[in-house]
């Protein structure tokens, strides 16, 4: 984690309260390229005092990750291609202290990677679904041996396993309805993890790249 000298090193500022909405990895989105930095809440700190959002409860116990460590998330999470001089005089760090913070953030797991967002449909893939799917049984490995073969799948953007009805939720970009079918038949109905599918066509969709602070 982000070493106590570090935050030392930084000017004391008052704590206030933030909001954070949906950590995690990015599903592409419909228009223009952007490059999207993914977080892993898990690996964040938690704990009794430092911070809490005011939608979503995020302790932080570690003082070196405080106020700062969040700005740059919330900038990198905005805007991916964000150079590491814009990012350190936005969050009022030098160049090089901003870089390192950066690097600690990656090291931590808090950062897990950067995507660029696609436009699917100036490719060819205007249809996007959700398949619900229901499986047949629950071993540990089996679950996850079938959850890397389904993203693996060039259709397969994303794959959520899930409680409820269905167990696993799959996320696709097709060509068209018989190109959707025809991964249905031929991926999934016949794969003996699978019980029964559901399909849910995507016709809109918005999602949300800012960290906001809150109020």
């Amino acid at each position: 984690m982000l070493s106590r000298q570090d935050a030392a090193d930084e000017p004391a500022t008052p704590s206030r309260p933030v909001t954070a909405y949906a950590l995690g990895s990015d599903l592409i989105g419909q228009s223009g390229a952007r490059l999207l930095v993914a977080i892993d809440p898990s690996n964040m700190p938690a704990g009794p005092d430092t911070y809490q959002t005011n939608r979503i409860g995020i302790t932080m116990a570690d003082p070196a990750f405080d106020r700062i460590s969040f700005e740059i998330l919330r900038h990198l999470r905005k805007d991916g291609w964000i150079g590491n001089k814009q990012l350190a005089a936005a969050v009022g760090l030098a160049p090089s202290t901003c870089h390192e913070r950066v690097r600690k953030l990656r090291q931590a797991g808090i950062i897990r990677g950067a995507h660029v967002d696609i436009d699917w449909k100036s490719l060819g893939l205007a249809l996007e679904s959700v398949i619900l799917i229901k499986l047949a049984r629950f071993e540990r490995s089996a679950v996850e041996s079938f959850l890397d073969e389904l993203t693996a799948m060039p259709e397969v953007l994303r794959t959520l396993l899930v409680n409820g009805r269905y167990d696993v939720l799959a996320h696709v970009a097709v060509r068209d309805t018989d190109h959707l079918r025809e991964f249905g038949f031929t991926c999934l109905t016949g794969h003996p993890m699978v019980v029964t599918i559901e399909t849910a066509i995507v016709f809109d969709r918005r999602e949300k790249y800012d960290l906001e602070r809150g109020v």
